[in-house]
């Protein structure tokens, strides 16, 4: 009888969460401009569709899903998917299973790589690992390619590269014990209270893991980063430390964090796009006042989301809705 109390107690907390989390923020008069702005840009840009979750005042106050984007149905995250890889990183290092600063090579003994290449220098762009080009050919590679003529001049100062994220992918399956896709299902899904069913490898991309090969639902999307904002999935203090400059971006007012984006202390955002595919996603958060949007567009033609999120902003201010 104790044992079923406590079975029932705990499905009662999972369902106050959820209703916490779908408690809506918006007005009608908001939700109506949100909507009619979604619908016009869809109409003007030639959208397929549009994937939708706002957060504001420290909630998850509205998600939906627009032409062929369903909000419960996983779409292509592309490289949002490194962003959930950093979180992952952090996890495991809070727990004591992965030494951010050690070389990626006591994960991987195998590999020939130089000691300066760690977990941390990956998340933040500075390990020196190519990009996608003669190196890396943006096909399914294997660690064997993973050698020292892959890591350029550049180790030490910003240099994009989704194939060092594929090798964190590695390491991150080394330390945690599972599959790459099994570690977002148990460390950042379950803790979110986002479906593992709306998570999932996409297909297309599945080999590129934490550097592009996820997909998602806005729903799940929307809930992982809600609870990020919470300090639901890393303690308050490293989630400052991946939102702090770790190196200047060239050409860019932005610095490059761990696995995200930094604009001073205000603002947090990745881009990511398969254009191949047809998917455009944009995440941008404002940490200390409590917002942020994701946006995933699906388009035959490129499309910036940043234009889509920017003018969502504006028309809910235009509504009343405070922030």
């Amino acid at each position: 009888m104790f044992a079923r109390f406590l079975r029932l107690a705990f499905l009662f907390f999972l369902l106050g969460q959820a209703t916490l989390a779908d408690s809506s923020g918006l007005s009608p008069k908001a939700e109506k401009a949100v909507d009619a702005t979604v619908k016009k840009f869809m109409k003007t840009h030639g959208l397929d569709g549009v994937g939708l979750g706002i957060l504001s005042n420290r909630r998850m106050v509205y998600v939906n899903g627009y032409g062929n984007v369903n909000r419960y149905r996983p779409v292509d995250l592309a490289s949002l998917t490194k962003s959930l890889t950093a979180i992952l990183a952090v996890r495991l290092w809070e727990q004591g299973k992965l030494d951010l600063d050690a070389p990626v090579t006591r994960y991987l003994p195998e590999l020939d790589l130089p000691s300066t290449i760690t977990s941390r220098s990956i998340l933040s762009h500075t390990s020196g690992l190519a990009h996608y080009g003669s190196h890396f050919p943006g096909s399914h590679f294997s660690l064997n390619d993973f050698t020292q003529g892959a890591v350029t001049s550049s180790a030490g100062s910003y240099l994009y590269s989704s194939p060092a994220y594929v090798l964190l992918s590695r390491v991150l399956e080394k330390a945690g014990g599972k599959s790459y896709l099994e570690l977002i299902h148990s460390e950042i899904c379950r803790p979110s209270y986002a479906s593992e069913r709306e998570v999932d490898l996409h297909p297309p991309v599945a080999w590129r893991l934490g550097a592009g090969g996820l997909e998602a639902s806005p729903e799940a999307i929307t809930r992982i980063i809600y609870a990020l904002m919470q300090g639901r999935l890393v303690k308050s203090q490293h989630l400052w430390e991946m939102w702090s400059e770790q190196v200047p971006v060239p050409g860019s007012q932005a610095g490059q964090g761990l696995g995200f984006r930094v604009e001073g202390d205000s603002k947090v955002w990745h881009g990511g796009q398969h254009s191949k595919l047809g998917q455009y996603n944009r995440l941008v958060l404002y940490p200390r006042k409590g917002h942020g949007m994701i946006v995933l567009v699906r388009s035959s033609s490129k499309f910036t989301p940043g234009k889509l999120s920017t003018e969502l902003y504006r028309v809910l201010k235009a509504a009343g809705h405070k922030f």
